[in-house]
């Protein structure tokens, strides 16, 4: 027979396995549509907030579970009365894992400047066509780079700098460089070899965000060789969170690395 008190704890349990569930699953949900496209990145960063939110309900309500166990423990001697307690721990863990995952998500972005824009060249940053304009809307972020900005950049990114390609033509580096961007998978929206110029877009993995990324290849005008500038900015957000500098990072890395094992 089935006293009141297991009951309880069964509905109880149950409930917390709902709430950690649903903790889990909001925030995907919010993810995946905004990466098809469904809704803006407001509602899926609500979303995420959502979560978080039921996640840290489920928590607390998780751990009053566990304590409930515990110290009926030892006149819960019965194997389908401590059955019931599992689903209170899988909602209880459920919600831990959402609530560390956007704590570690907003530790993380503390550590970053409010910076959107970055560029390997603050005196002469590379400059987005009217066809990017077009793409990137009224409502996104300006593309001004203010000197407040340029002084921000230059103290939180120092190593973001030019690439100087001693051994490579300009055409030569331009090609290279289309080709690392290609397997980079960004999407071309413009590309000149005459002027040595191309710009593309690049989609983040999580949120989907579309940042905007123009390449410069210029002749090195004070030896021989080339110079490779890039600039990546974003659409929304006032920080990035570091996304667009270890994006041109990892673009010039890569260069690099081509660079390196063609001579070896």
């Amino acid at each position: 027979m089935i006293g009141s008190g297991e009951v309880f704890v069964r509905i109880r349990s149950r409930i917390v396995a709902f709430l950690g569930f649903s903790a889990f699953i909001v925030p995907l949900i919010g993810l995946l549509g905004k990466r098809a496209g469904l809704w803006t990145y407001e509602i899926g960063f609500l979303l995420l907030m959502s979560g978080a939110g039921l996640g840290a309900l489920t928590v607390v309500a998780g751990i009053v579970g566990v304590l409930i166990a515990l110290l009926g423990k030892r006149n819960d001697a019965n194997a389908s009365r401590r059955a019931n307690h599992w689903p209170n721990i899988a909602g209880f863990i459920l919600g831990l894992v959402v609530v560390v995952f956007v704590l570690q998500l907003f530790l993380n972005a503390l550590q970053y400047p409010l910076l959107y824009d970055i560029s390997t060249d603050l005196e002469d940053p590379p400059t987005f066509s009217a066809a990017i304009g077009e793409r990137r809307g009224e409502s996104s972020n300006s593309l001004a780079f203010t000197a407040q900005a340029a002084q921000l950049h230059a103290e939180s990114y120092p190593d973001v700098d030019t690439l100087v390609i001693l051994n490579k033509s300009r055409s030569e580096s331009f090609e290279l460089a289309m080709s690392v961007a290609r397997d980079m998978d960004w999407t071309f929206v413009t590309a000149n070899s005459e002027s040595g110029r191309f710009e593309a877009v690049a989609t983040t993995f999580w949120f989907g965000f579309q940042d905007d990324v123009v390449v410069r290849v210029r002749a090195n005008s004070k030896g021989p060789g080339s110079l490779i500038d890039v600039r990546s900015a974003s659409r929304v957000g006032v920080s990035d969170i570091g996304t667009n500098a270890r994006r041109i990072r990892r673009f010039l890395s890569e260069i690099e690395s081509r660079l390196a094992s063609r001579e070896s």
